[in-house]
């Protein structure tokens, strides 16, 4: 297969995916019969937009999302898996809100990271866990190099049972990393509860004779979550896959 004609199928396999995703929100309405109906109707909407003046980028975010939902099998099969899935209002909710994530992901990784996500989800029919749910939110708001940035924080430092902003930053001096980039990727991850930061108070006291001084350092330190470690897992997944 010429690389046009892999491009052509890829295009086309990602078109039906959408279709069929169509189809699918538009038949959820059968069996919501309350205010989530118009969440599925407006996201039933952006669907049929998308497909009219935003195709190019909307095809692009939802080829990197179904390959990672696929996972290797047949795009047929992951749909007929996702519309059994959707047997509830609250397992609607989650598919609905994930599909309206990819379309505002800022990184194709994000939306790979995203279907690989709801591939386990769908497959071992289980509700979105309070992890999964910041695992999304944290991709929605990573850019391609805020991934690359977790993962080198992940490589480096998660032996440690804690990072000083000190280490990140000699360590990124001497593999000649971006400081200031992996800092902001830091201060994302402690919004989405994939680090946590902790501090610590360093007193020393001192003594005239009469009157005693104390002196405090307060010392920032972070730390790997659950739920970045699982965000972590997914991240390496993909990274072998590619």
């Amino acid at each position: 297969m010429t690389k046009e004609n892999f491009i052509e199928s890829k295009e086309k396999e990602t078109e039906y995916f959408l279709e069929k995703i169509s189809e699918l929100l538009n038949a959820g309405k059968e069996f919501l019969d309350n205010e989530y109906v118009k969440q599925f109707g407006q996201l039933s909407k952006m669907f049929n937009i998308i497909r009219g003046s935003a195709q190019i980028i909307a095809n692009k975010k939802f080829e990197r999302f179904l390959k990672g939902f696929n996972n290797g099998k047949p795009t047929d099969v992951q749909i007929k898996k996702l519309a059994n899935y959707i047997d509830d209002e609250k397992k609607a909710e989650y598919i609905s809100d994930t599909f309206s994530k990819v379309l505002l992901s800022n990184s194709s990784k994000a939306c790979l990271l995203m279907g690989s996500l709801l591939h386990d989800i769908v497959e071992n029919k289980t509700n979105l866990s309070y992890q999964d749910l910041n695992c999304l939110s944290a991709l929605v708001s990573f850019f391609d190099y805020d991934i690359d940035n977790y993962k080198w924080i992940f490589d480096n430092f998660s032996y440690r049972s804690n990072i000083s902003e000190s280490t990140i930053r000699m360590r990124a001096r001497k593999q000649k990393m971006e400081y200031m980039s992996i800092m902001l990727t830091v201060e994302k991850s402690v919004t989405h509860h994939l680090l946590i930061k902790r501090f610590e108070a360093d007193s020393d006291a001192s003594s005239n004779g009469e009157d005693i001084d104390v002196e405090s350092e307060i010392d920032e330190y972070y730390v790997i979550t659950d739920i970045g470690k699982k965000i972590m897992s997914y991240i390496s997944r993909v990274s072998k896959a590619s």
